[in-house]
């Protein structure tokens, strides 16, 4: 067996529940921005408590190389494998860490994907779809609760997601996608709303 496979997957629950927010919000035309106050407490840290671990169903179903996992509210866990036994590889398990079926190929076509992702880039839609963001192709691909491919969302704007910044679902039918931007002598970072259109709805600057 490769030595760089893995054979478990943990997932923990942060249990870092916010307490108490304070924050300042400006509203200028389409933008919002959140400033910290002096003295806000946003959570408290807890300490983790393992929720999950998957297993290796069978030998050479192990794990090659994980760039993302994320744990969805009913239960399914999806695991995007770089170096699956057939190649790059979305995988869908259920609550019991058990493989379902695997989500789209790496390919250009519809619910293709290209071989890698960066953390962050998997995200929980309305009625259980689940989202990742393809940097190759700029689009979020997107599947069905059953695993059906559904129309992907072009982007026009380039997003940075990551374990700090995920891509989200917003309301609405909409995407939160973190970005970044601006010249040499002012820089921001923050969220875009988008339609499923593709639409640039709204914008959230971070100070």
């Amino acid at each position: 067996m490769n030595s760089h496979r893995m054979t478990q997957v943990v997932l923990l629950a942060a249990l870092a529940l916010p307490v108490r927010t304070r924050a300042l919000i400006e509203a200028s035309a389409d933008t919002t921005t959140l400033r910290a106050r002096p003295g806000g407490t946003w959570r408290t840290p807890r300490t983790a408590a393992e929720l999950l671990v998957v297993e290796g169903t069978a030998p050479g179903r192990e794990f090659g190389e994980l760039m993302d996992v994320l744990a969805l509210s009913d239960g399914r866990v999806a695991v995007f494998d770089g170096r699956g036994v057939s190649g790059p590889e979305l995988l869908l398990l259920n609550a019991e860490g058990e493989r379902m079926r695997q989500l789209g190929r790496v390919g250009t076509g519809p619910g293709d994907y290209g071989p890698s992702v960066t953390p962050g880039s998997i995200a929980e839609g309305p009625d259980g779809e689940i989202w990742v963001w393809d940097r190759r192709s700029q689009r979020i691909v997107r599947w069905a609760r059953d695993g059906g491919v559904l129309p992907a969302v072009a982007l026009t704007v380039s997003i940075e997601p990551s374990n700090d910044a995920p891509l989200l679902a917003g309301p609405s039918q909409s995407i939160f996608a973190p970005a970044a931007g601006g010249d040499g002598s002012s820089q921001w970072q923050g969220y875009l709303r988008i339609a499923l259109s593709g639409r640039l709805v709204d914008s959230l600057v971070m100070p």
